[in-house]
């Protein structure tokens, strides 16, 4: 698709050339595009700094579909790459090898359409047509079924319940399956599709609701799942003689107490705990 915003610019540049050549007078305290902002690129987008190379297409905000993908490296003729309609979860490289410093994402709401009417009117008749276009969101057709759930399993652990759609063509085949929070990855597992099948995967190491972005063969599926009720604590106490060690999750705090002395550790989540 065409960006207005880009077209525009390199028409302001050729307008400025073409006063100058016929001895126009014209300001010169205007201040430069920046394309180091969105507003350069699109009225609608978001700015990541600084980013990994090679850059992951993060899932959009829920509603809202990619346009454009915009990868920034050194400063100059080329320091700016750009690619339309990027798709998610697949990974982005400069041709040129560079280090990305930063990635602006332009985007548009999803099932947008666009229509355009013609009238055609003679002596006798007058015929009607039309051309509709329609942006579908991300995930059509769907790789997986309607039910993905999450749920506590034994020992509070927190768990993604997945159903396949009825795809005989990709059964077999590994896809991979990224894990996001407020747009931002925090992990990404390999995935096999199980056509009509169910598979449970632990949920990722964050207690915040996560969106599920699936990449197989071409297509994309996007979910959303909420942390399930029932996984935020949970309390585990074991007693020897002379000794009292008590486990919370999440937090991970250990309190030991031995005769007059209590000593407890607080671990960063995630940890292992030792005894």
């Amino acid at each position: 698709m065409k960006h207005p915003r880009i077209v525009n610019a390199a028409i302001a540049v050729l307008a400025t050339f073409m006063l100058a050549a016929c001895g126009v007078a014209y300001a010169t305290d205007q201040p430069a595009p920046n394309t180091n902002q969105v507003s350069y690129w699109c009225d609608a987008g978001i700015k990541l700094e600084p980013v990994a190379t090679p850059f992951v297409v993060p899932a959009p905000p829920t509603g809202w579909v990619w346009t454009l993908l915009v990868l920034k490296a050194g400063s100059g003729d080329g320091e700016n790459q750009i690619w339309e309609d990027p798709v998610v979860g697949q990974a982005y490289s400069r041709t040129d090898g560079k280090n990305i410093s930063h990635a602006i994402l332009c985007k548009e709401p999803a099932g947008t359409t666009t229509t355009s009417s013609s009238t055609t009117t003679t002596s006798s008749t007058t015929t009607t047509s039309s051309t509709t276009t329609t942006t579908l969101p991300p995930g059509q057709p769907s790789l997986f079924a309607i039910n993905v759930s999450t749920q506590c399993v034994e020992g509070n652990e927190p768990v993604i319940n997945i159903t396949f759609g009825n795809r005989p063509d990709l059964n077999g085949q590994t896809g991979q399956l990224a894990f996001s929070v407020d747009g931002g990855i925090i992990g990404v597992v390999p995935l096999t599709f199980v056509s009509n099948g169910t598979v449970q995967i632990p949920y990722p190491d964050t207690t915040a609701n996560v969106t599920l972005t699936y990449v197989l063969a071409g297509e994309t599926e996007v979910r959303d799942v909420v942390y399930p009720e029932g996984c935020e604590s949970g309390t585990t106490t074991t007693t020897v003689p002379g000794q009292t060690t008590t486990t919370t999750v999440p937090g991970q705090t250990t309190t030991t107490t031995v005769p007059g002395q209590t000593t407890t550790t607080t671990l960063a989540p995630g940890l292992p705990i030792t005894e």
